[in-house]
């Protein structure tokens, strides 16, 4: 196996979603050029997480990517809440203490994107298809051990190793950290879907019925996503593909009321985790 000694780094970011690529234009804007590495050899072009907050956007001022953030998003100012269908209760975002009194609604994949751009302003660039596969302290610092997609190895010695790597974080299995928590007991539905219907298409919707809650977040324009609780399907069991028939199922029998709803791009049974790492740093 052919193995490279790379020039040393400040900082390893691993992991190029949003939180390695904000951690990469922030130090960059304090003066530190890291290396950023990420196994997948493309960007995820699935919404995944879209909903960004009013701190997130004052910090996004601060980065100075604000405007190009608000011009591709999709502002959520208000929160309802229905019952069968019917109002029960209604919120407004304007009351807080923010410059941007709202919820945003953008595609990770697009945040991502407005991310990367930034990062590369600086004169970074991602580098794909590279793996952590090792950590090793050593005196004074840590070397990282790389695998590539040929099959060969890098090794690169650096002050620090950022894991932003996610849920199946290789970097927090490596140190040994633990991800105390578990799955709550049921499977959801998630639909990103076109929509027509008689309820705002610019607000959070919660909709309650015995049987289960529905939630609603509004991605662009008529086009939104649809999760469905469905608490008879426990997680131990196998699940089928889902369809667009299954999505107007569940709404009918929740009485949802709608016109259309199709033209799917992600359709998907998942599982939501309660989870958090014992601590934050190592050494």
């Amino acid at each position: 196996m052919t193995v490279s000694r790379n020039s040393n780094t400040d900082v390893l970011i691993v992991g190029a979603g949003p939180t390695g690529l904000t951690m990469a234009c922030e130090l960059a804007r304090h003066g530190v050029t890291p290396r950023i590495i990420d196994k997948s050899p493309t960007p995820s072009v699935h919404s995944k997480a879209f909903g960004i907050h009013a701190r997130t956007l004052e910090l996004f001022e601060t980065m100075g990517i604000v405007e190009t953030t608000l011009a591709q998003g999709n502002i959520c100012n208000g929160f309802d809440m229905y019952n069968r269908g019917k109002p029960l209760a209604h919120v407004i975002f304007d009351t807080l203490e923010s410059r941007y009194p709202y919820f945003l609604i953008l595609a990770q994949s697009d945040t991502e994107k407005i991310l990367n751009a930034h990062m590369e302003s600086f004169g970074i660039r991602v580098e794909r298809e590279k793996e952590l596969v090792g950590i090793e302290r050593t005196d004074p610092g840590i070397t990282a051990r790389l695998k590539l997609k040929d099959g060969s190895e890098e090794l690169i010695d650096c002050s620090y190793i950022a894991g932003c790597d996610g849920a199946h974080s290789t970097s927090r299995h490596l140190l040994g950290l633990e991800f105390k928590g578990a799955p709550y007991p049921n499977y959801w539905l998630l639909a990103d879907c076109d929509l027509d219907w008689k309820y705002p298409l610019h607000h959070l919707s919660v909709f309650i019925h015995p049987s289960g809650v529905t939630a609603f977040f509004p991605l662009y324009s008529d086009r939104g996503r649809l999760m469905f609780e469905l608490p008879d399907a426990t997680i131990d069991m196998e699940m089928a593909e889902p369809t667009i028939e299954d999505v107007r199922r569940h709404m009918n029998e929740r009485e949802i009321d709608y016109k259309s709803v199709g033209s799917p791009n992600w359709l998907a049974y998942f599982k939501l985790h309660h989870r958090i790492v014992d601590r934050y740093g190592d050494g």
